[in-house]
């Protein structure tokens, strides 16, 4: 997943193929890209993950089919290794933001761990995240993936990080059913989290009550 040398447009399908599965089988080509594309290869950089494609073909629906193949505690138990940062790491991952990752300090090694870079690392070998070998950085490369770290915050332990994620996710839905009550109500209060009592009126500190509702979108 990392140095995929000749080999990385049979990692999966690659973007044409799956725009001509979504013709052939009528299904919407952006919801399959939302939900399984986000591995960038050195010459392939839209590269899909077959598995999923295939059942969602098969299915004609879009759901979770290759994180089914394992449960979510695998993934909590890495996530749960705060190494020097992990867990912040992890958070900025899925606000949509990237992590620099060192890969070379991996020695394919499961059990263990001796920096956060390590865990980053294995976490990219197994398909949970995606890497950009040019920037060399990590990211969280799909709506499927994103769904698989909610489930392994939902079991305890990333109480704070879910409550923004809800929180973001309401803001979002008021937004587009044009609540503008429940809306004010949203940024409210992470104004109120965000800002002490000094600075509530300031711009500065409403922009980062926006930003912090914002970030996990």
């Amino acid at each position: 997943m990392a140095d995929q040398s000749g080999f990385e447009e049979y990692t999966g399908f690659t973007e044409p193929e799956v725009r001509q599965l979504c013709q052939r089988f009528n299904m919407d080509f952006e919801m399959a890209k939302s939900w399984y594309d986000g591995y960038v290869l050195t010459g392939f950089q839209h590269i899909y993950n077959p598995k999923s494609v295939v059942e969602a073909m098969r299915r004609h629906k879009f759901s979770n089919y290759w994180t089914s193949t394992e449960t979510y505690e695998a993934l909590k138990i890495y996530m749960d290794l705060d190494f020097d940062g992990l867990r912040p790491e992890i958070t900025k991952l899925l606000g949509g933001g990237r992590a620099k990752v060192n890969i070379r300090s991996f020695q394919n090694d499961m059990q263990n761990f001796r920096v956060k870079d390590d865990v980053l690392t294995l976490l990219i070998h197994l398909g949970y995240l995606g890497y950009d070998s040019q920037t060399e950085e990590a990211f969280i490369p799909n709506k499927e993936i994103i769904g698989e770290f909610e489930n392994a915050m939902s079991v305890g332990g990333w109480e704070a990080v879910m409550d923004v994620l809800k929180a973001s996710e309401k803001l979002l839905a008021d937004t587009l059913h044009g609540d503008a009550a429940s809306v004010a109500r949203g940024l409210d209060s992470a104004h109120q989290e965000a800002a002490s009592i000094l600075a509530y009126n300031d711009e500065n500190s409403l922009s980062c009550a926006i930003e912090k509702l914002e970030k996990p979108l």
